[in-house]
């Protein structure tokens, strides 16, 4: 009967030993943005759109554009608000470069603005 339990024991051990070292060796999980770049920065807008820019590495996480958009014509100088737009969900890689954007329409061409950029992660 001690044989037994020794070998039980003994087997146990040996499977913690081995999950323990295979969670050491597993990448981190959940999400990491803090690597990525968001186009524009608040408070400045940017003519066209906006943008998450995630470098290689950043992490394996899913994630999103939302940008607010806003149309400069006919007054650049004081936009109207359009209404907030989501860019596609986009896996982050840990070999290559990732981005997922908005682009802005405005009334006219080119009069597109986008302002309050951020990540929507999940």
């Amino acid at each position: 009967m001690r044989r037994n339990t020794r070998r039980a024991v003994g087997a146990t051990v040996a499977m913690m030993a081995a999950l323990a070292t295979s969670v050491a060796l597993a990448p981190p999980a959940g999400a990491d943005v803090s690597d990525c770049e968001l186009v524009p920065e608040a408070p400045y807008g940017n003519v066209g759109g906006g943008g998450v820019f995630c470098p290689a590495g950043a992490g394996t996480f899913t994630y999103r554009a939302v940008v607010d958009c806003y149309d400069g014509y006919p007054n650049p100088s004081n936009p109207q608000y359009i209404g907030t737009y989501y860019g596609p969900w986009v896996q982050a890689s840990m070999t290559e470069e990732t981005s997922s954007t908005v682009p802005c329409n405005g009334y006219v061409p080119g009069s597109g603005i986008g302002f309050n950029t951020r990540v929507e992660v999940r």
